[in-house]
C-alpha cells in the first residue's frame, strides 16, 4: 500500500486488519483517486472495491483534519489570512 501513495499510519492500520497486499483493483484505483481523479469500479464481491474507494478518501480527510488542527494553533489574524487562501468561498465571507 505504501507504494500506492498510502500514508504509513494508514498502512499500519490496514495491516492490523490482516490486509498486507493490495488487490489488483486497489492497485489501480488507489493512486488514481489520490490524484483527485474520478473512477468507476466494477468487480465481484470480495475484490476490495470498498477499501479501494475509501482508503484514499480516509487519507484525504485525515490530511484536511491536520490542516484544520494546525489553524487552531495560530493567532486569530493568521487564521483569517490562511482561511482566505484555503477557499474562494471563504474570501467572500471574510
Amino acid at each position: 500500500f505504501s507504494s500506492l501513495g498510502v500514508k504509513p499510519e494508514l498502512v499500519a492500520s490496514i495491516r492490523k486488519l490482516g490486509i498486507e497486499v493490495p488487490s489488483n483493483l486497489q492497485s489501480q484505483s488507489i493512486p488514481t483517486i489520490l490524484e483527485g481523479k474520478s473512477v468507476v469500479l466494477s468487480a465481484e464481491t470480495g475484490s476490495g472495491k470498498t477499501l479501494g474507494y475509501l482508503l484514499p478518501v480516509i487519507q484525504q480527510m485525515h490530511r484536511q483534519n491536520q490542516e484544520l488542527a494546525a489553524l487552531h494553533t495560530l493567532p486569530d489574524g493568521q487564521k483569517i489570512k490562511n482561511l482566505k487562501k484555503l477557499s474562494p468561498q471563504t474570501r467572500s465571507l471574510l
